[in-house]
């Protein structure tokens, strides 16, 4: 297991007690909002990050459709109380525990509570979800429409710049936008499709030149190389979303601009980080 323990306590007598304790459940969880904690933030986001990439979809049968959802509602409740864990504001700043790493850890964990819920749209599991796919991939679009959304933030926000090397440097939300796509253009005046057009256009309108969603610097696009065939995988994507936005009777030349959308996207994360981010 992953330590949350801060450096100078890994592989003392108390760090392993504590280590212990909870492994066996006789310990709590420790709050990482006291400087005296044994616990970092940063080791919480790190635990959630790799609880988050040791789920492995690889072997999924037909009949572990609903195991598996059920899988993504544990992972999804996991990764929100680790979001709970860690404080938004600090006594002392450390690189392990600060405010701005505190926000983005727990907007990135919120976010990838939603992230996964993908797999659940994959072509090859259409056949065997036969109807069951009527009853999932509402619960598939709502999360990578919540997945989206955060994704725009971390992109966006001033307090995350130091962190969009990765995020989104390194990850690009492909599969949530595609998903959203299709949904549109087979309803494209379906309740909810007014929101997801709108936070695909966000999306769109926070890509560089060749595609590939970009992190701001001082009001420019910080640069983002794609790798080989991303460009072609973008292409591909706005050809989808023109073809579903005239479906929807609307002009897809139209498009918010990058400075439009950074305000509001600010805005909308101010709200969110005096509330519980799970709720948006």
């Amino acid at each position: 297991m992953v330590s949350e323990l801060r450096e100078e306590y890994i592989g003392t007598v108390a760090g392993m007690y504590y280590e212990a304790g909870t492994r066996d459940g006789h310990t709590l969880v420790g709050d990482a909002s006291s400087s005296r904690s044994l616990v970092s933030p940063m080791g919480i986001w790190l635990r959630g990050k790799i609880e988050e990439t040791s789920f492995d979809p690889s072997s999924i049968s037909s009949r572990d459709i609903n195991d598996l959802k059920d899988e993504l509602v544990k992972l999804e409740s996991f990764l929100f109380q680790q979001v709970k864990r860690i404080p938004s504001d600090t006594e002392n700043s450390t690189y392990e525990d600060n405010e701005n790493f505190n926000s983005w850890a727990k907007v990135l964990l919120s976010a990838l509570g939603s992230k996964n819920w993908w797999f659940l749209h994959s072509p090859i599991l259409h056949r065997a979800l036969s109807q069951n796919i009527m009853i999932l991939s509402p619960l598939v679009v709502t999360h990578s429409r919540n997945y989206l959304q955060k994704f725009l933030f971390i992109a966006c926000a001033k307090d995350f710049q130091w962190f969009q090397w990765a995020w989104p440097g390194n990850h690009q939300p492909l599969h949530a936008i595609m998903i959203l796509l299709k949904e549109v253009e087979q309803n494209p005046f379906g309740p909810d499709s007014e929101l997801s057009r709108n936070i695909v256009d966000q999306a769109f309108a926070l890509c560089n030149i060749d595609g590939g969603i970009s992190g701001n610097e001082q009001g420019n696009i910080m640069p983002r190389p794609l790798t080989e065939g991303g460009q072609e995988a973008w292409e591909f994507i706005r050809r989808l979303r023109a073809r579903a936005w005239i479906k929807a009777g609307l002009d897809p030349d139209l498009i918010m601009t990058r400075e439009d959308v950074l305000k509001v996207l600010e805005r909308q994360l101010e709200a969110m980080k005096l509330s519980d981010v799970r709720q948006l």
